[in-house]
């Protein structure tokens, strides 16, 4: 009586993740069948791991169609479906801000309260995941991931001495032009180039400013996780993205390094008096002043 009770219970479960094992056909079916029952969240697909099990994955592919929309965080897709691939494979909620790509915002800020052009973390490994979901998918039945990485390393090294520098690393992500196109957005074409530094630095282990083909292979390991660094200022820790104000200048934490931006302060109100100013701003910073602010600030 109680196998008659276990058995039914068995077959719905498994149903919905195996269906082939609940009629008893084993797992020898085509996937699309071991994964017609699996839904997943917008900009993810069913694909089968290598244990045999169906997973949401990343889609690795779009539609060419252009139907422009401006997602929330300010950035013009081409495609709905590209904005949730960008959103899965950033780990960030995008929502649609609305049909049709962003409006450029404009700029209130004077020229004092300039902010320095830096590459996050956060976007670094964005640009990582990209490039690495642009390799998977060039993986075919007879092409394993590490071979692509293989073939991807020497197309890159344009000067064929085995050996990656930064301008080839800012080469080989600009050649996927529609990679580097849907991460790069709204974003300042020069972040592209300092995430692309920021990436060499990462998967440098041995401090010579360019990967061998061994560090470019690891690097680009779907399963390896690019390090967070803090900026230390002040007896404390501060998170990538944190700013911090030197006088009149601006300084932001990116990649464990404070990066900042010389800046004049506004003068005060000029009102005269007896034929004079009355005052002006007595926050100029000297040269050697600020290459010292900046060498307290990077102290570890």
């Amino acid at each position: 009586m109680l196998s008659a009770v276990v058995l039914p219970l068995l077959v719905v479960f498994a149903g919905f993740i195996l269906p082939d094992f609940a009629v008893g056909k084993g797992i020898s079916q085509p996937h699309h069948n071991i994964c017609s029952d699996v839904v997943c969240r917008p900009g993810r697909s069913c694909e089968i791991l290598d244990n045999g099990l169906p997973a949401c994955q990343c889609i690795k592919h779009c539609p060419d169609h252009v139907k422009p929309v401006c997602g929330s965080n300010g950035v013009s897709y081409e495609n709905h479906c590209l904005l949730h691939k960008d959103a899965c494979l950033s780990e960030v909620h995008i929502s649609i801000r609305h049909k049709g790509r962003c409006k450029k915002e404009k700029s209130h800020r004077g020229k004092h309260a300039s902010r320095p052009v830096v590459c996050l973390q956060h976007d670094r490994d964005h640009l990582r995941k990209h490039y690495v979901s642009s390799l998977q998918s060039e993986v075919k039945a007879h092409e394993p991931y590490e071979f692509v990485v293989s073939r991807a390393f020497v197309r890159c090294d344009d000067n064929r001495d085995n050996m990656l520098n930064v301008a080839e690393m800012i080469n080989c992500l600009k050649m996927n032009y529609t990679m580097y196109s849907e991460w790069r957005g709204n974003k300042n074409d020069l972040i592209g180039s300092l995430c692309a530094d920021a990436m060499m630095e990462v998967g440098d282990k041995d401090s010579d400013w360019s990967l061998s083909k061994k560090e470019f292979q690891a690097f680009m390991d779907p399963a390896y996780r690019p390090p967070i660094k803090h900026c230390p200022l002040d007896d404390r820790y501060h998170n990538d993205g944190e700013e911090v104000r030197v006088g009149c200048n601006r300084c932001v934490c990116a990649g464990g390094t404070w990066i900042c931006v010389a800046s004049r302060c506004q003068p005060k109100s000029h009102d005269r008096k007896k034929g004079h100013l009355r005052s002006k701003s007595k926050d100029h910073i000297t040269r050697q002043e600020w290459e010292r602010i900046l060498q307290e600030l990077n102290h570890n």
